[in-house]
C-alpha cells in the first residue's frame, strides 16, 4: 500500500510540475509518467483520466496556497501587515522558480484558469474555490483592520476580491517580464487596496514591524 500511495504522489507532483511549466493541454499521460517513473498501467489504477489527475493537482495547489495563509497570519503581525506578507511569500516562491528554472512562470493556479475555465465548468468551480480561500484569507484580515481603526473600509468583500485579483495580475506580470521580485516591490499597492497608505504598516526603513 506504502509503495501505491508513493506512485500516486508521484504521478501528481510529477504532473503538476509540467502542467505548471508547459500548461495542460501540451502535457500527455506517456510524459507524466516517464517523469514520475510509473506505466501507464498504474496511472490508470489510480486515474481513470488526465482530467482525474488534474482534479489532484489542483488540490496540491491549493493546500501549497493554503500553506501561503497560514504563513502569513501570525499573531504578532497586524491585519495589514499579515496582507503585504503574502505578496512577499507567493514573491520568494517566483523567485524560488526562476532560481530552478530560469522563468518567472506565474501563478499555478492563474495559469489553470486562464487555460481551462471556458472549456470545464467543474475544473472552473474548482479553481474558483481555491481562489476563493485568498479572498477570505484577505477578507478576514480588512475585517480586523477596520476594527483597528487601521482602515475606514465598509466593502471588505469588495475590497478582497481587488487585493485577490492584484496578487493575480502581479503575478502574470511579473511572468510576462521574467521578474520574480514584482510581487514584494509592489506589494505596497494591497495596502492602497485595502484603504491604508504603506506608512500604516511600515516602519521608516521600509520593513515590516516586528511586534
Amino acid at each position: 500500500m506504502a509503495r501505491s500511495s508513493r506512485a500516486r504522489d508521484q504521478l501528481i507532483d510529477s504532473a503538476r510540475d509540467l502542467f505548471y511549466a508547459h500548461g495542460y493541454a501540451a502535457v500527455g499521460v506517456q510524459e507524466i509518467c516517464d517523469q514520475a517513473g510509473v506505466n501507464k498501467g498504474s496511472f490508470y489504477h489510480f486515474f481513470p483520466s488526465k482530467r482525474d489527475l488534474l482534479a489532484a493537482v489542483i488540490d496540491s495547489h491549493a493546500a501549497w496556497l493554503r500553506g501561503v495563509l497560514e504563513r502569513s497570519a501570525v499573531s504578532k503581525l497586524s491585519p495589514l501587515e499579515r496582507i503585504r506578507r503574502v505578496f512577499v511569500l507567493v514573491g520568494e516562491f517566483d523567485q524560488e522558480v526562476r532560481r530552478r528554472t530560469g522563468q518567472t512562470i506565474g501563478c499555478p493556479i492563474g495559469n489553470l484558469a486562464g487555460e481551462l475555465v471556458a472549456q470545464d465548468e467543474g475544473v472552473r468551480r474548482r479553481l474558483e474555490a481555491v481562489l476563493g480561500d485568498g479572498v477570505a484569507f484577505f477578507e478576514r484580515q480588512l475585517c480586523e483592520a477596520a476594527a483597528e481603526g487601521a482602515i475606514e473600509v465598509e466593502d471588505h468583500r469588495a475590497r478582497a476580491q481587488a487585493i485577490m485579483g492584484y496578487l493575480e495580475g502581479l503575478q502574470l506580470l511579473a511572468a510576462a517580464r521574467n521578474e520574480p521580485g514584482l510581487l514584494e516591490a509592489l506589494a505596497d499597492g494591497a495596502l492602497r487596496l485595502a484603504g491604508a497608505e504603506a506608512s500604516a504598516v511600515m516602519n521608516p526603513r521600509g520593513q515590516e514591524r516586528e511586534r
